[in-house]
């Protein structure tokens, strides 16, 4: 019967799980179906008419020396050219001022190996570019980032009018490029003045290509070779975060195991009897000075890191057009997706933001838009101190753990530094796991949903949950729950629909009634990477912002199921709901080493479940394992951070991604496969053993400082030895 019973779970996890996994590789094969359209501009905004929307200033001098702004011509005058629209953008630098001497506008778009594009741009010159003759100089122009050349169209002398420059490319690579339309550069500054309008990027098919006229390749393709914009405050800041995640969870593993030897009777009970005489005994008091502590942190790094200038550049265009334009018009001819959830979000804070007079774009916006983040990030801290507490921990313990995370380098980076929305689906998935474990299911799949609608690579963790409750039902043959959990994933389904719907009211309209799928997708695949920067297997091999192929994607899918089959069969062994953590967690670190479209702010997942499942099994492994990956992950976001100068004065902050011809990636890609490894044989080994193979953290009497000083001896010891043994 138990093996009747069991066929029956498995085939139907198995099911569930492929469906997923299906849906996984559907959305993101529906985001890239028919993405190159012939004929249309690739490009949003490029004739200005929705302002500056898509585009991001940079100068280097003063506003009284330079002027970089749109220019605006009715259409009831007699300069209105229908052609060239009603606004165009001007720079006008006045005279030279060093290398300070240029201006720069740019706007992302996606471009597709060996595609060729015509290229065109409407420019008038009115006053004649000059510069150094010596050093050189560059005029009005127009290029591409991420390519050798640093123009593609340049216009030194005065036009008559406005005039029509046309090129041809074909990109080396698949990849997020910036258009880019300036004047001068901080190697080659220049002063004059120029107007750009009709800045367009069309695919076409080689018989439209004129004869005689050869495309240029432009971009790196696989040789990258990106520009390193690292300051020195931004080294400073990789190398103290680094240092600073290992010594604190060392420092807490040894606090741990110096509490554990204090039992509840005579410590942790103590805490509690004497909470109503003193609250300077009360634990609640820490835990809100570890709060306190965990914001001011975060406080201060936002006030003194703007983050990553790439995503809140996203953040900032995507909250400008739910602002100024209509949201059903959001996902026409965008070349990046964004949950829904985060959509909501950004049009909250925008409201918010209008109502503060708070200018989208600026400090004080980026501020208030990882507000959300921050909080979520605090509430965890509260919510590791309550899962410890009631999970075999006495209060210091409990404390300690919430301390951890409070400061922790990985932590704090993603949620205040970075500016993404990964901490809030990270709050809801935990809260998600820690529900399932006590039985309140309901709550536990509507989390689940919230943090993969805010964040799509929450999805990863869904067929942990929706398998424990497909494994429930069969073996419990408990139809109230099977409703339940039938009518939380239709609903969800239904309610998704609905929340895309004020931003793909253009798509339903014209027939694709599931464009909410393509938009979920796209936000999931982002440019179609194997990876993002996020320094894992693929990292390693060298394929770190390479397009990914259509063999790998099936091997992702091929891949995934294999691991949620093997860790649902293990919670099918035991029947142990503590356990179901680390699966979760072993699935999201499998996912992020050797999953496809991951980014380094989504290793907050894994790390976190990593830091839970070390919590519920005291299994000390498992903590070396978490202390491991959190050095990893903060060298690698602090890092990814620094190579386009967002750390320090920001003065040469440009984006760009980590080279494959390098050691960090391969070293740091290095370490994360062998963490992978090594945690999943830990988890696998727990589950194999029946849930009865915990290395618990053994109790420590003595000082903390006689624990270091015995573990430093202990290592000098072994290393001795093994010099001996080799001579």
């Amino acid at each position: 019967m138990r093996v009747k019973t069991f066929g029956k779970a498995l085939l139907v996890t198995t099911t569930i799980v492929v469906i997923l996994a299906s849906f996984l590789s559907f959305s993101t094969a529906l985001a890239e179906d028919n993405e190159i359209v012939y004929g249309e501009n690739v490009l949003t905004n490029g004739n200005f008419e929705q302002g500056l929307t898509g585009w991001t200033k940079s100068t280097g001098s003063s506003s009284s020396i330079t002027i970089a702004e749109l220019k605006t011509v009715p259409k009831d005058t007699d300069q209105f050219d229908p052609r060239l629209g009603e606004k165009y953008y001007n720079i006008d630098i006045a005279s030279m001022s060093g290398s300070y001497s240029y201006s720069s506008l740019a706007s992302p778009v996606t471009l597709y190996k060996g595609v060729t594009y015509k290229v065109s741009l409407d420019i008038r010159v009115k006053s004649k570019i000059n510069g150094d003759a010596e050093t050189g100089y560059v005029g009005a122009y127009l290029a591409f980032s991420n390519d050798n050349a640093t123009t593609r169209i340049e216009v030194k002398e005065v036009t008559d009018g406005f005039e029509t420059s046309t090129i041809y490319i074909t990109p080396k690579g698949t990849r997020e490029y910036n258009v880019i339309i300036g004047m001068g550069t901080s190697e080659k500054p220049s002063h004059g003045e120029a107007y750009y309008d009709n800045i367009s990027i069309v695919p076409i098919t080689s018989d439209t290509i004129p004869t005689g006229i050869a495309p240029i390749k432009i971009g790196t393709g696989t040789a990258l070779s990106f520009m390193n914009y690292a300051t020195d405050d931004g080294n400073a800041f990789v190398a103290i975060t680094a240092i600073f995640s290992v010594f604190i969870c060392l420092l807490a593993y040894a606090l741990l195991r110096h509490a554990i030897a204090k039992h509840d009777d005579d410590f942790g009970a103590q805490l509690k009897n004497t909470r109503t005489k003193s609250i300077l005994t009360s634990p609640y008091l820490f835990i809100a000075a570890s709060i306190v502590v965990g914001f001011a942190v975060r406080f201060a790094l936002i006030n003194v890191i703007n983050g990553n200038s790439n995503d809140l550049n996203l953040l900032t265009n995507l909250t400008s057009h739910l602002m100024n334009e209509s949201p059903k018009t959001l996902f026409a001819n965008s070349s990046r997706f964004m949950s829904g959830g985060a959509l909501y979000v950004l049009w909250l804070f925008g409201l918010i933001a209008k109502l503060l007079g708070v200018s989208i774009g600026s400090q004080g916006f980026f501020i208030l838009i990882k507000i959300p983040s921050v909080i979520c990030d605090l509430i965890l801290v509260y919510l590791i101190y309550d899962i410890a507490s009631k999970n075999k921990h006495n209060k210091v313990s409990a404390l300690i753990y919430a301390m951890l995370y409070a400061l922790l380098p990985a932590a704090f980076i993603v949620s205040s530094v970075w500016g993404t929305f990964v901490s809030v689906a990270v709050l809801f998935i935990v809260i998600s796991i820690y529900s399932l474990i006590n039985g309140k299911s309901l709550t536990s799949m509507i989390c689940a949903f919230i943090a993969a609608f805010v964040e799509p690579m929450a999805i990863v963790v869904l067929p942990i949950i929706i398998g424990y409750y497909v494994i429930r039902c069969l073996t419990k043959s408990d139809k109230i729950l099977a409703i339940k959990v039938s009518a939380t994933v239709v609903t969800s389904f239904i309610l998704y629909f609905l929340l895309y719907l004020p931003f793909t009211l253009g798509q339903v309209g014209s027939g694709k009634v599931f464009y909410f799928i393509t938009a979920y997708g796209k936000a999931l695949s982002g440019l179609g990477y194997y990876t993002v920067n996020n320094l894992n297997f693929f990292a390693l091999v060298g394929n770190n912002a390479i397009a990914a192929t259509t063999a790998s994607k099936v091997f992702n899918v091929l891949f995934m199921i294999a691991v949620y089959a093997l860790l649902l069969y293990g919670y099918y062994r035991n029947r142990s709901r503590l356990e179901l953590c680390a699966y979760a967690s072993c699935a999201m670190l499998l996912y992020l080493t050797f999953g496809l479209y991951t980014t380094p702010q989504a290793t907050l997942f894994a790390l976190v479940l990593m830091f839970i499942t070390a919590i519920m099994t005291w299994d000390k492994r498992v903590f070396g394992a978490f202390t491991t990956y959190a050095f990893t992950v903060c060298l690698n976001t602090a890092q990814a951070l620094n190579i386009s100068g967002y750390i320090g004065s920001g003065s040469t902050a440009k984006y760009t991604d980590f080279a494959n011809d390098t050691a960090f990636p391969i070293i740091l890609g290095i370490i994360s496969v062998l963490i992978t490894i090594y945690y999943s044989f830990v988890v696998f080994r727990i589950a194999a053993g029946e849930g009865n193979d915990y290395r618990e953290m053994l109790p420590y009497n003595d000082k903390v400082s006689v624990l270091f000083k015995n573990k430093f001896i202990h290592f000098v010891d072994r290393v001795q030895r093994l010099f001996k043994r080799k001579g």
